[in-house]
């Protein structure tokens, strides 16, 4: 996970969080990326681990995965989401 990611958001639009790291240990992994309970992004803020996308979804869509995300939430690769606390 650390890193800078691009990332799709409920607001229909790609974004990217930067210097995101995780906080914590692993809790599991999913499609060999480890899963982390929490995530700060560059500016301090905290991500929580909230769950997994469908597989089925392209990868080039951001309208597709907008429609599945609630408020504040981003899909990091390969389809783990977190929401913003």
């Amino acid at each position: 996970m650390p890193g800078s990611f691009r990332v799709y958001s409920n607001s229909d639009r790609e974004c990217i969080l930067r210097n995101v790291k995780p906080v914590g240990g692993a809790i599991g992994k999913y499609d060999g990326a480890p899963l982390y309970d929490f995530a700060e992004d560059e500016w301090g803020r905290i991500y929580r681990y909230v769950g997994i996308c469908s597989r089925s979804l392209p990868h080039n869509s951001s309208k597709k995965y907008a429609a599945i995300l609630g408020d504040r939430e981003f899909i990091h690769p390969p389809g783990i989401i977190y929401r913003m606390l």
